[in-house]
């Protein structure tokens, strides 16, 4: 079923991205402050859109699987995307960066791109890697290739582990109701 694949590729990235984290923790590239404003935005988003994926997809996750197969598809789509045009992203974000860094603006987007990082993981589990680094190299156009993809790693620890979390919640609730439904 789509919503366990999912939960169950969230919790595996979870565990398997804590390594990552631990790797470029020790080598000191991850910046803390970028992975902060990234979890402010993804973390409240990613446990809003269960809840709402919850109550109103029909039959709870268990009935928001053209949801997920749709995330899923636009989410692949965008993500090839920026592998694809990766280094055009780079190299606009830092022929337009060029004195016009404006921090508070880049910290408001940075939280933003958490937000929408947040939606697009939680429902299909894909987004917080070639998505959030290529947001990263516009936002910090400045910031070398390690610390960018470190700090991805290191706001995607937290974000998959809610969003597993909270599939895993979502399906034993969809499996008890229909349980209940059925012996009923």
């Amino acid at each position: 079923h789509p919503s366990v694949a999912v939960g169950t590729d969230l919790l595996y990235a979870a565990i398997t991205k804590a390594g990552g984290t631990l790797a470029h923790g020790l080598k000191g590239t991850v910046d803390w402050s970028i992975t902060r404003r990234l979890a402010y935005g993804s973390i409240p988003a990613a446990a809003l859109t269960l809840l709402v994926l919850g109550q109103v997809a029909p039959g709870g996750i268990g009935g928001a699987t053209g949801l997920i197969k749709v995330a899923l598809g636009v989410a692949l789509l965008l993500t090839a995307v920026a592998i694809i045009f990766r280094k055009k992203i780079q190299d606009f974000a830092l022929k337009h960066s060029e004195g016009r860094e404006n921090p508070r603006r880049t910290a408001i987007l940075t939280v933003a791109t958490g937000a929408v990082l947040g939606v697009l993981v939680s429902i299909s589990s894909v987004g917080a890697g070639a998505l959030g680094v290529s947001a990263l190299f516009f936002l910090y156009p400045r910031l070398p290739t390690l610390r960018i993809i470190g700090s991805d790693i290191a706001h995607a620890v937290p974000l998959t582990l809610v969003a597993g979390i909270g599939h895993a919640g979502l399906a034993k609730q969809f499996s008890k109701h229909g349980n209940n439904a059925a012996r009923g």
